[in-house]
């Protein structure tokens, strides 16, 4: 989750703080105010603005170390930011005389059928998809004004979003393989062999092969 509110210092897990330190939200730099770093949140109060912004891990899909426009913090949002007079307002709905112009190019659009439109629509309707799933993300900057606070800040971040993993990732690593697989584990495989050696039988749709059949083609070709 993304907070427009107030920011004041977290009262546990705070495991850094500065001041002194710019926003910066896509191409424009919100500010200057204090950082706080904590095991829940990061979070921003500009000096010269009443609210500041409280973002939690899991909303941050990466962090690193940049060196553009110098060297700085990176990091981006899963999420679009949307802070009222400060960044990303939502755009003003459409006038009907828009919308109907467009209504009217989609009707033109079905009933030029086998024209080689649909192709021309299919790869705009990708790349609008591509844009659309862009826009839903925030890239940010933290600029202090120390730049040898950049490794500090970059650390406390590694140790607190490492506190929230993402869930997917945490699937994953508790998968069993073996189950993942086909659904035997170690034991039931051992037991299938067992059975096997003793019955002759099938296991996993592999047929046990017995070489003494062929044993006896080999010595009557001899003879």
């Amino acid at each position: 989750m993304v907070l427009i509110m107030p920011v004041s210092p977290p009262e546990h897990g705070l495991m850094y703080t500065a001041n002194n330190i710019k926003l910066k939200l896509g191409d424009k730099v919100v500010g200057e105010g204090t950082i706080y770093i904590a095991q829940n949140t990061l979070s921003w109060q500009p000096s010269d603005l009443a609210e500041g912004i409280s973002i939690e891990w899991k909303q941050v899909s990466l962090h690193g170390i940049s060196s553009n426009p110098r060297k700085c913090i990176y990091f981006m949002l899963d999420h679009k930011v949307e802070w009222s007079g400060v960044y990303g307002d939502p755009p003003q709905p459409a006038v009907n005389g828009q919308n109907g112009a467009g209504a009217a190019a989609g009707n033109d659009a079905e009933v030029d059928e086998g024209n080689g439109s649909d192709e021309h629509d299919e790869e705009e309707n990708f790349e609008d998809a591509v844009d659309e799933q862009f826009e839903e993300v925030t890239e940010c900057w933290l600029l202090p004004d120390d730049i040898h606070t950049v490794d500090t800040m970059y650390s406390a971040m590694t140790t607190c979003q490492a506190l929230h993993p993402d869930s997917a990732d945490s699937d994953s690593e508790d998968s069993d393989p073996m189950e993942d697989a086909g659904g035997m584990d170690d034991e039931d495989m051992e037991q299938d062999a067992l059975t096997l050696g003793r019955n002759g039988g099938e296991v996993g749709g592999m047929q046990n092969l017995s070489l003494d059949d062929d044993d006896e083609r080999f010595e009557d070709a001899d003879e």
